[in-house]
């Protein structure tokens, strides 16, 4: 463990410390992650009273970070991830939103861009999504007691963009029942954002809810 996890090595303690008239104990610092800067604004427009915008920006200096790379494994071809501790700098810009439509319907839709590079040598740190749009809509208006929904979802990589699209159904068979039918990447979409590792099959889960 401690020869191949960066995360665990037997050397890396903080010596303990004078603080005041108290002597602040030994900190093992082998897993520390400190953000060395981080800066951000945030916005809330409100179109009206159901309707509001959210827009952020933030600028993070972080030493120690967890960065994944991958590689070969051996002669073969499978694929493995090894952490190493890196410093690196992100810029992260999103927008969101949350808007009523023909009375009852909701849409929501956020879009978030992310520049991560390493502080030192430069360079792209991988395995860190540049690019993530969602949106849902759920029809309110239909029926009263059937809600369904439909749900867009994409995420992307340099080299790599997975698409997702989602549904789902709520029924209140009574004020305190309710069920709930969900269905993720319905069209089968490749979702190895991970090389060899699909995260998003295409799946149906079923639930039901009882209030007390």
């Amino acid at each position: 463990l401690t020869n191949v996890n960066p995360f665990y090595s037997t050397y890396q303690i903080l010596t303990e410390k004078q603080i005041g008239t108290s002597l602040q104990p030994a900190i093992d610092a082998r897993s520390v992650v400190m953000d060395k800067f981080n800066l951000a604004a945030f916005l809330n427009y409100f179109i009206s009273n159901d309707d509001v915008l959210r827009f952020e920006a933030r600028y993070v200096e972080r030493a120690r970070d967890v960065v994944f790379f991958d590689t070969t494994f051996g002669n073969s071809s499978r694929i493995v991830f090894t952490a190493s501790p890196k410093d690196t700098r992100t810029l992260t810009l999103s927008a969101s939103g949350n808007f009523t439509l023909n009375s009852r319907d909701a849409l929501t839709a956020s879009v978030e861009y992310a520049a991560a590079t390493f502080s030192a040598e430069g360079g792209t740190v991988p395995f860190v999504p540049n690019l993530k749009f969602d949106a849902t809509y759920r029809l309110n208006s239909i029926w009263d007691n059937i809600r369904p929904s439909v749900a867009f979802r994409s995420i992307s990589r340099p080299g790599k963009t997975l698409n997702f699209i989602d549904a789902g159904i709520n029924i209140n068979f009574t004020r305190a029942f309710e069920g709930i039918l969900e269905a993720e990447n319905i069209l089968g979409g490749a979702s190895d954002f991970w090389p060899g590792y699909p995260e998003c099959p295409r799946s149906v889960a079923a639930s039901l809810k009882y209030f007390f």
